[in-house]
Parts: C-alpha cells; structure tokens; sequence
C-alpha cells in the first residue's frame, strides 16, 4: 500500500509540475521533483498510456486535453459553489479583468473556477492552481477568514515562500495582515505575487453549509492599484446578488 502511495504521489507531483509551468522536458522534470530520471521516464509513460500527459516529438511532455473534460467534471462538482460561479462572468465584464473562485485547503487557497477576460494577462492563478496563504488576495484573505482553530493549522502549513519583496515572510505579519483584512471585509494584493500584477477579493459563501471561499479579480497593478475600493464594491455586490438569486 505504501508503495501504491507514493507511486500515485509522484505522479501527482509531476501533474502538478505541469500544471504550473505548462511543459518540460523528462530532465526538468527531474531536477524539479527530485526523482530520478528513470523513474520520471516510466512515470511519464504511464501517464501517457492513460492520457493524462502527451509527449511530442522532442520529449516535451505536456497535460493532455483529457484535462479539459475533467476540469468542466470537476467545475460540476460543486454545486453548492454555483450561483458563485455564475456571476464570474459578470464580475469580469464588470471590471474589465479576470476573476476567479477560490477554496481553502490545508496548505493555501486553490481557485476552482474563473472567467478570464479577452484580453488575458498571463496570471499565476487559474483552476486548479494553489496560492499559500501569504501570498495574493485568495490566499491572504481564506487565511483571515478562516477560525482561530484553523489558521492555526494553515500556519504550520505556511512554509512563507517569498514570490516578491512584497510577500508576507512571517507568521506575525501574516496574523497582523488576517486582523486588517477582517476590519476592511475585503484585501489588496500589491504586487506580492508578481510585480506588475495585482488583486482584490472578498469574501464568499456556498449555499449548502456557507462554507468560506473568495471572489477576486487581478491585473497589471496600475489597472487595479487606485482604483481598489471600487472594485472591491463591485465584488461585494456581485456576492450579495449571487446569494438573493
């Protein structure tokens, strides 16, 4: 069983990896996860025998479509989160940038869902990508809103990986940063995931059991930088009216 575990966890991890930078050779593929390269080569081959990866002509392995199809099974899989999801359109439209759903998890915030805009800024987070929970507006404000018991854990979870200057390094900060989210009801991200890039979100709840999850938008900083208490409203409004529909 333990074998089967961590068989299933490396080929989780290089489903992961491409998820994250979209493709990559067998040797990048290594040197990322640390594995060695015979065994990145059976896995890949295996992955590809079920159809989760493809690999072209030079060896560069990719996701296949089949992703494409488990995306929109696991988009249908929530519909607790739907009459979310349906206003991300119009958030989008809204604002004029991308928006996106995001849900805790024991290590950061993972976005199900989003309506990206035509024109698309290339953004770090997109369905089924993770932010930890010091970094951007998901991640920051899932771990303000979470209970006391809870950012507990998601703090010795937090391993603070920096991705700017910008980023939130310690767990003092990152309580400090929870208590003004919470007295503001809605977060900027300034450029602590990607220079140039900024977020607003606000918080949201699903229908079922009003579990915690976050709307936000994001987009080159002078776009959303100065004009953040607007967007934050229209957010606030779209999740008001996706709970009276």
């Amino acid at each position: 069983m333990a074998s089967t575990i961590k068989l299933l966890d490396n080929a989780n991890q290089i489903i992961t990896l491409l998820s994250e930078i979209e493709s990559a050779s067998h040797s990048v593929i290594t040197a990322e996860i640390g594995l060695p390269r015979s065994s990145v080569y059976r896995l890949v081959d295996g992955l590809a025998a079920i159809g989760l990866v493809r690999v072209d002509d030079a060896g560069i392995v990719r996701l296949s479509a089949r992703w494409l199809h488990l995306a929109d099974a696991a988009h249908r899989s929530f519909p607790e989160w739907q009459h979310v999801i349906d206003r991300l359109e119009t958030v989008s439209t809204r604002t004029g940038q991308t928006s996106f759903l995001s849900l805790p998890t024991a290590k950061g915030a993972a976005c199900i869902a989003w309506s990206p805009v035509k024109s698309l800024v290339l953004l770090s987070l997109r369905p089924g990508r993770l932010f930890s929970f010091n970094i951007g507006a998901a991640g920051r404000l899932l771990f303000a809103y979470a209970s006391d018991d809870e950012r507990a854990g998601y703090l010795e979870s937090c391993d603070f990986a920096t991705s700017t200057d910008r980023s939130i390094t310690t767990p003092a900060d990152l309580l400090a940063d929870a208590e003004e989210i919470r007295e503001l009801g809605w977060v900027l991200s300034n450029e602590d995931v990607n220079l140039g890039q900024a977020a607003v979100g606000v918080p949201a709840f699903s229908r079922s059991d009003r579990t915690l999850g976050c709307v936000s938008i994001s987009g080159l900083t002078d776009d959303i930088v100065g004009h953040e208490h607007e967007l934050a409203a229209i957010l606030q409004a779209e999740v008001a009216a996706s709970d009276a529909d």
